[in-house]
């Protein structure tokens, strides 16, 4: 093997992860800080809701629907499936983790909403449910990695880029509903 096909010890990838874990976490908190936590932010916001409801009828009836397959029984449908997949090929650890991962990921975005990073009322408008981060997306994105886990290797890239396009697709119209960008708290949605 030549030293560009050489796999990295287990020790670096784990290094290399951490590393990527930090930085995306440090980057939910500034994107959090600069557009919910500031006056500045918050104007942006208020000029996106405003500038949105120019056609946003037109987009609501389709988002309406990808937004209304999120729901708890989904949810609970497409982990039981990424058991039984697991099961099926008989990785067992695997059926343990997709519930875990799945549990984990969408109880972590409630208490980032509610507890953590809470959206402070600054007086630059009317005040907002906080939805930084999304329930919704969270829910298509743990859903998405269900998909590339349990997924054999030669196909887990057919997974991957289903969960990206579900996962994109259900973020879209949290925006288009919301009326603003992906960064910024949201009106008009549910505090999913």
């Amino acid at each position: 093997m030549t030293a560009s096909t050489t796999p990295l010890p287990a020790r670096s990838s784990r290094a290399a992860a951490l590393v990527v874990a930090v930085v995306a976490a440090l980057g939910v908190v500034a994107l959090w800080w600069v557009f919910v936590a500031t006056v500045p932010g918050q104007r942006v916001e208020e000029i996106a809701l405003e500038g949105s409801t120019l056609g946003r009828w037109r987009l609501a009836d389709g988002a309406r629907a990808v937004l209304d397959v999120v729901s708890v029984p989904f949810l609970a449908l497409a982990t039981l499936a990424g058991v039984v997949i697991a099961a099926l090929r008989r990785q067992w650890r695997l059926a343990v983790v997709v519930p875990l991962m799945v549990g984990a990921a969408n109880v972590t975005t409630q208490v980032l909403k509610y507890v953590v990073l809470p959206r402070p009322d600054l007086s630059v408008g009317p005040a907002h449910d906080n939805s930084l981060p999304s329930g919704h997306t969270t829910v298509a994105g743990s859903v998405a990695a269900v998909a590339v886990l349990v997924m054999p290797p030669r196909w887990r890239w057919l997974g991957a880029l289903a969960g990206w396009g579900y996962a994109g697709g259900t973020a879209w119209p949290r925006w288009s509903m919301a009326g603003t960008g992906p960064p910024t708290s949201r009106r008009g949605c549910s505090s999913s």
